[in-house]
């Protein structure tokens, strides 16, 4: 199990990013997008006003993988044009008594600490995982049945803090609940997709549960750039069919709009250019696991958790709710 001391106390920098999910449901349906097969693809490349030039990848022409790590003071807010998900600042006043409850916190000195914490709520209203860290201090004396009451409390307050999951889910292990504490972990995991730590403790969970993790990934290999009217398509052959989806999604002028019809969602956008590419590397990679996740419904989960979720994880914290759990039975199902 891993300890609660290892989370970054991240409490500063302010930033907002305005997003929308990916699996939108205003979209008209009367007319469902059609994939293009590879044979398509090539014929709409071989009659491009582009010159695409396709070459075998190199493993120099692969820039380095920095995978991002959201922070863990987050919230969600509702705006005008959709959702909001900002990372709080706290007051000078506020900061001041979160240092002190977390030297507090660190001598375990645990009633103060709890005290402190709330007192940081009432300095400053928007701090709303003060009532994780109170949890926390419960955790930590052994308390575990009042910890949970405050990790459900944090968790409806703010859904997205993927701290008060993963506690919620250590707690429910310590109570013997391996069924609750599954879905917990797997949600911390869900909302910090890039996160080790959430990721190890997940794991080791399932290790623990006899039910280990089935690792393997789905990273698509290529690269692609564009001087005047050439564009370069570089890929290993078992990437080849999703590279050049993905270079006609990208380069070829007017190929969205007649795909999708004008004035469709940037979301619906990013999961059929995704269901092409995916589609196209099929024959290549042959992967058994990927023919059974679509023939079992789950090619949008399989879209948001691998492709999608790696490169923008602030995607899945903004998933309707029924969507994000199916996004959960899918880590359970395939890993």
């Amino acid at each position: 199990m891993m300890s609660h001391g290892i989370r970054a106390r991240l409490w500063a920098a302010t930033f907002t990013v305005l997003l929308t999910p990916f699996l939108s449901t205003g979209q008209d349906k009367s007319r469902p997008p059609t994939l293009h097969s590879p044979d398509q693809i090539l014929k709409i490349m071989e009659a491009s006003k582009l010159s695409y030039i396709i070459a075998a990848l190199d493993s120099t022409d692969v820039p380095p993988d920095t995978p991002r790590v959201l922070g863990n003071t987050m919230v969600l807010r509702k705006t005008d044009g959709g959702y909001s998900l900002v990372q709080v600042t706290l007051s000078d006043e506020a900061s001041s008594i979160l240092s002190k409850a977390e030297d507090a916190f660190s001598r375990k000195e645990f009633e103060q600490a709890f005290a402190l914490y709330g007192k940081t709520r009432e300095a400053d209203s928007t701090f709303v995982q003060s009532t994780t860290l109170q949890g926390d201090v419960r955790y930590a004396q052994g308390q575990y049945e009042e910890a949970k009451t405050l990790f459900l409390e944090s968790i409806a307050q703010n859904f997205i803090d993927y701290d008060a999951h993963w506690f919620l889910a250590d707690t429910y292990a310590r109570l013997v609940i391996p069924d609750s504490a599954t879905i917990h972990y797997t949600m911390a995991h869900l909302l910090n997709r890039n996160h080790q730590h959430a990721r190890e403790a997940l794991t080791a969970h399932r290790l623990d549960i006899g039910r280990p993790w089935k690792e393997w990934t789905f990273k698509p290999s290529y690269v692609l750039s564009r001087s005047g009217d050439r564009v370069s398509v570089k890929a290993s052959s078992d990437w080849l069919g999703y590279a050049i989806v993905k270079a006609v999604w990208e380069f070829e002028p007017g190929y969205a709009d007649s795909t999708l019809g004008k004035g469709y969602p940037a979301s619906l956008s990013n999961t059929h250019e995704e269901k092409e590419a995916v589609l196209a590397c099929m024959s290549g990679n042959n992967h058994e696991l990927l023919e059974r996740i679509i023939s079992d419904g789950f090619v949008d989960e399989f879209i948001l958790y691998e492709i999608i979720g790696p490169k923008a994880p602030e995607a899945l914290l903004l998933l309707a709710g029924p969507t994000f759990m199916r996004l959960v039975e899918y880590v359970d199902k395939y890993h």
